[in-house]
């Protein structure tokens, strides 16, 4: 559990990650995920063995989209033809945290669709409300 606790994506407040998306936009930053495509996936029935590569790509945010909490990219990286598989991964910012010229990596999203060059993914603020209403009812 501690080893998984320490590889986890941490979540940021929902402020700081509308304050991200909003410097994101304004700036024109680049947006990555990383995923597990379908023609990156083998699956050995005889040894009941999945061998899946993580792989990932870039592109431009856009506050493009009309509703809430959604945001679109363009310019993606991404040169296959499809992005089957990339569905639900996480949207990632990399912030410079001033250490050694380190950046943090935080969570701004999920995908939710892509075509050749563009897609759209909803903000990661969305997902939390949920946890939150979900918490706020079932309190004991």
């Amino acid at each position: 559990m501690n080893l998984l606790k320490e590889r986890a994506l941490k979540l940021y407040h929902q402020d700081d990650v509308n304050n991200i998306l909003n410097i994101l936009c304004k700036n024109n930053e680049n947006i990555r995920t990383v995923g597990f495509p379908t023609d990156s996936k083998e699956l050995n029935i005889d040894k009941q063995q999945l061998i899946a590569e993580a792989r990932g790509y870039y592109g431009k945010i856009k506050d493009n989209c009309s509703q809430r909490e959604r945001y679109g990219f363009e310019e993606a990286s991404w040169k296959e033809e499809t992005y089957s598989g990339f569905s639900g991964s996480p949207i990632l910012a990399l912030i410079p945290n001033g250490e050694n010229y380190g950046v943090n990596v935080v969570i701004i999203g999920m995908l939710l669709t892509a075509t050749s060059s563009q897609g759209e993914f909803l903000s990661i603020n969305f997902a939390t409300n949920l946890i939150a209403n979900y918490i706020n009812v079932n309190k004991t």
